[in-house]
């Protein structure tokens, strides 16, 4: 009786380690440009199909528009963070204070390259997994004076 148990315990054991692993290995899986297009993408039709109501959603780290260290982000025009979901504490604050290790504002880089059709921007910035600064290259689009992002932190 007593070999019985320890034998499901180790078999319980190594079944939570195996699911563990399993479900790590997605967060660390590389992600791609095509990728973070695809991101950008789906929510912009789900702006367009909820407006901004959706934005709470978006900002979720648990939810669809975030997978590891790569997420969505989407912010006015003018600078005001409507959502945030590697960071969603930075919902409300102005994108143009947010400086990067040389001190150079990141948004303002974004404007300049930022098109309705889309366009790499690269910058450094706080990776969400490891909490180090790295480079990360961002496809922004701008719709409805809105600009959305998702980018890749390269290693």
């Amino acid at each position: 009786v007593q070999f019985n148990t320890v034998r499901a315990f180790f078999c319980s054991l190594a079944i939570i380690l195996l699911a563990t692993h399993a479900s790590s290995a997605q967060n660390t899986t590389p992600h791609t440009e095509a990728d973070a297009k695809q991101l950008v993408s789906r929510a912009i039709a789900a702006y367009s199909s909820q407006g901004r109501s959706v934005f709470k959603t978006i900002s979720n780290p648990a939810g669809d528009y975030a997978d590891g260290s790569l997420y969505v982000f989407v912010i006015e025009y003018e600078g005001k963070t409507l959502a945030h979901a590697g960071f969603p504490d930075q919902v409300g604050n102005d994108a143009n204070r947010t400086l990067d290790s040389s001190g150079e504002a990141i948004y303002p880089s974004i404007l300049k390259k930022v098109t309705e059709k889309g366009a790499w921007v690269t910058y450094k910035y706080i990776n969400p997994l490891n909490s180090l600064e790295q480079v990360k290259r961002t496809w922004v689009v701008l719709f409805d004076d809105l600009v959305f992002g998702a980018g890749l932190y390269v290693n």
